[in-house]
């Protein structure tokens, strides 16, 4: 992904968005970077219930893989129309009331505020 320098952030642009991550001054524009965010940080979206405006970065993505692990799961998943994968931890509560195992379909939000871009 090249890295766009705006600052304190860069722009990611990834076919076909473009978002932004934070950033240190090591990046030139055109610099091949990966955006990284903590699995806390990606938010599996209800389909029952309107979305703030608010969020920062909304994919929809196909959960591809999950391992429990007590009261939580990790639950991976594809970005749709992409080779991107994310990881995220839900709480048994909410995977089991959202039904996140019976489907394979999500729309996730990302908290940008919380990416950070890393060389590749």
């Amino acid at each position: 992904m090249p890295c766009y320098r705006q600052r304190p952030a860069c722009l990611i642009s990834t076919p076909p968005r473009t978002t932004s991550a934070r950033a240190d001054a090591r990046y030139k524009p055109g610099d091949a970077v990966a955006l990284c965010i903590r699995p806390e940080h990606v938010i599996i979206l209800r389909r029952d219930r309107p979305h703030a405006s608010s969020l920062d970065t909304t994919l929809d993505v196909e959960l591809v893989d999950e391992v429990a692990s007590g009261n939580s799961h990790r639950i991976y998943l594809k970005a749709a129309g992409t080779d991107c994968l994310l990881e995220a931890d839900i709480s048994a509560h909410p995977y089991d009331v959202m039904g996140i195992g019976k489907q394979r379909e999500w729309r996730v939000a990302l908290t940008l505020e919380y990416a950070i871009a890393v060389p590749l």
